[in-house]
């Protein structure tokens, strides 16, 4: 597997590549606030991780029908720190058992990127000399205050280009050196016994609500269905004694 390779960041036969590293951990809903806080807090401030936070995100939902709660987080790593870094994600936390935590997905995607490097370190190289060429023309004597005024307009803009090339190729040699982590923190599936014992105080109320809900309902009717009956009541003793007699 390409997890397995002892030294990602050495090019293959004359390649290089970057490396997408997808976990989806499996675990008690209790957990995942306490391991989201305790991952993203290493990333931040472990040293030793040489951790980059790019991304965190924790949905949670406690409605009365169905609740539940996620995290998601995506980070840069060192290739040499992939595996310690794992480990300390899955390690436990106070109070969770043996199999709490289970990691149900692991992959890993490799892309090649030599010709985004190549590129990036071209546009750079391109731009870096014709900025330079326009500020050796801007010095020149003699200049028109018109002429003075389109070079450093050019100067500027091309400039700004230079940025964003220097960025691209700033992310394009960290491609090469860190590994991005996608790590899905995701609530354990319950069977249909777990879950409905889960609800059941929930069903419980709910059931008492109906029951409730009809009584008050059939209230209002109670003295006209005593009167009926009452009525017929009444009316049956008659005519049974008119045929009696």
């Amino acid at each position: 597997m390409l997890a397995q390779m002892q030294d990602r960041s050495a090019p293959n036969n004359g390649q290089m590549f970057s490396y997408i590293n997808f976990w989806v951990l499996s675990m008690p809903s209790s957990s995942i606030s306490s391991r989201f806080e305790r991952t993203r807090a290493a990333c931040l401030t472990d040293k030793t991780l040489n951790c980059k936070l790019v991304n965190a995100d924790i949905s949670m939902s406690n409605g009365s029908e169905y609740s539940y709660t996620q995290a998601s987080l995506e980070v840069l790593i060192p290739h040499a720190g992939v595996e310690a870094f794992k480990k300390s994600v899955l390690s436990s936390l106070p109070g969770e058992g043996e199999g709490d935590v289970n990691l149900t997905g692991n992959s890993t995607r490799a892309e090649s990127v030599e010709s985004e490097s190549s590129s990036a370190n071209r546009r750079v190289e391109q731009l870096t000399a014709y900025r330079d060429r326009l500020t050796a023309l801007s010095k020149r004597p003699n200049l028109s205050i018109e002429d003075v005024i389109r070079l450093e307009a050019e100067i500027s803009r091309v400039q700004g280009e230079l940025d964003d090339a220097t960025k691209q190729k700033d992310d394009a040699a960290s491609h090469l050196t860190l590994e991005t982590i996608h790590i899905a923190m995701n609530e354990r599936t319950r069977g249909p016994i777990s879950s409905v014992w889960n609800r059941a105080s929930d069903i419980f109320m709910r059931n008492v609500a109906n029951v409730l809900e009809f009584l008050i309902g059939v209230i209002p009717w109670l003295p006209i269905i005593a009167a009926t009956l009452f009525c017929g009541g009444w009316l049956w003793q008659r005519l049974r004694r008119r045929k009696l007699a």
